[in-house]
């Protein structure tokens, strides 16, 4: 009788244990999603640099063989042609396309919280719950 107890409460913190780390272990459904999110931020971050990169292939396509591009393009560096001069305006803010790599994506360096110890923990609980619920039902019998 004993046996069979031990059996069963085995059985159950088993059963317990691998569905608690199917869904909230370091390798189960939810550390997936958050692994899906990440891998959606990194891909946007990289949409973002490639179009940064195709504007600045263009802009460069642009400075090698549009000499008025390159003029205005000397204009923003405050550079001015022998026969001008310049002349700043006080209050007129004029903006300028940032260059950023995409957007910041962090990586976490810190080894993250790793639930399989505490999952067991918990399975290993509810067994011993279970031999000494089992053992007060069986002796409730006699």
């Amino acid at each position: 009788m004993i046996l069979k107890r031990v059996l069963v409460s085995f059985y159950i913190g088993g059963i317990l244990y691998l569905t608690t780390t199917l869904f909230f272990g370091s390798t189960g459904i939810i550390a997936y999603k958050d692994l899906l999110i990440q891998h959606q931020l990194l891909v946007e971050n990289l949409r973002r640099i490639e179009e940064q990169g195709e504007r600045l292939q263009q802009r460069i396509r642009a400075l090698q063989s549009d000499p008025e591009q390159v003029r205005l393009e000397a204009r923003t560096y405050h550079l001015v042609q022998s026969n001008e001069s310049f002349v700043r305006i006080t209050g007129r803010e004029v903006a300028s396309e940032p260059i950023s790599p995409g957007g910041i994506v962090r990586v976490s360096k810190t080894i993250p919280f790793k639930p399989e110890p505490f999952l067991r923990a918990f399975s290993i609980c509810i067994a011993i719950v279970a031999f000494l619920l089992l053992g007060i039902r069986s002796s409730r019998k006699r």
